[in-house]
């Protein structure tokens, strides 16, 4: 089945029961990612406040989250961005039937992203940004799901946040993101997602390149490309040329990317440094605001 069906049929599903990822643990669990729900609201808010001091060390959106109703927004923009996922690649599976050059950008317009005044719409990536579309844009497609794990007597708990939290299909690039209940934390988990949402990005999507960014302090987020690195389930490599940064709560953060290639394409279209610009995150994040004295780097 084609992948904007498999999303059209996830986003419609009323029983919450059909994943776009599922996989089993090294525990013999299974977990699974899907679409959030609006009836997701209380369970991930009860995550989040259990977690909310640890998360909010490296993410600037938990403070946000005060009530249950808060979560909406996230989960309206996690859907929307989903839909906008599969009509683009809709669009591309059309174009390839009639012959046609495959459609190799984003929806027009799409991809000028303004910092949001508390609730973020991409909040899961490993840096913790918060952004929200521009007024008056198309949604831009994204992959964000709620990431669940069976539990005693196959009951199921909202275990975290995973996906793909910005898809760029000109430099075609995949950016993950992901944030864990700490319950859950020490199970591989975010390993096995990762590995199975970099499948998903390169046999479905078409992406070349793969990527993680984390703060330079936070190991966490780090060990799980290192990880997979280690292991040579995935062939993550730190771009220690690339440079990046963000401010949290008053306090400047470099950020390091961990990029994997896909090594079934002969030659992509970019080299993992071209794909991940220098200082990426922050122009999405400030605009043309200057860097801060605390980089320690003068822009190129």
């Amino acid at each position: 089945m084609p992948f904007h069906s498999v999303i059209q049929k996830a986003l419609a599903d009323e029983h919450r029961s059909l994943p776009l990822v599922a996989f089993e643990l090294p525990n013999g669990k299974r977990a699974v990612l899907r679409p959030p729900t609006p009836a997701d609201k209380d369970e991930l808010f009860e995550v989040i406040d259990r977690n909310r001091e640890r998360l909010s060390e490296w993410l600037p959106w938990p403070g946000f989250v005060k009530q249950p109703d808060d979560e909406l927004f996230w989960i309206t923009n996690a859907r929307q961005g989903l839909a906008a996922l599969g009509k683009v690649l809709e669009k591309r599976d059309i174009e390839k039937d009639l012959g046609e050059k495959p459609h190799d950008g984003q929806v027009q317009e799409n991809s000028d992203l303004l910092v949001a005044d508390g609730k973020g719409a991409s909040r899961n990536d490993a840096n913790g940004k918060i952004t929200t579309n521009k007024k008056d844009a198309p949604p831009e497609p994204t992959m964000e799901m709620v990431l669940l794990v069976e539990g005693v007597a196959g009951l199921w708990h909202i275990a975290g946040s995973a996906g793909l939290v910005d898809i760029d299909f000109d430099k075609r690039i995949a950016f993950v993101g992901y944030w864990l209940d700490e319950r859950f934390c020490g199970q591989k988990i975010t390993q096995e997602a990762v590995r199975e949402l970099t499948a998903v990005a390169f046999e479905r999507l078409g992406m070349e390149h793969i990527d993680i960014t984390a703060a330079r302090g936070n190991a966490a987020s780090q060990g799980v490309p290192t990880a997979l690195a280690r292991k040579h389930v995935l062939d993550f490599q730190r771009l220690d040329s690339v440079h990046d940064g963000e401010m949290l709560k008053g306090v400047f953060h470099h950020l390091l990317p961990f990029v994997a290639t896909n090594k079934s394409v002969e030659k992509p279209k970019c080299s993992a440094r071209e794909a991940h610009e220098d200082w990426r995150i922050w122009r999405r994040l400030n605009g043309d605001k200057p860097l801060p004295p605390e980089a320690g780097i003068a822009e190129p």
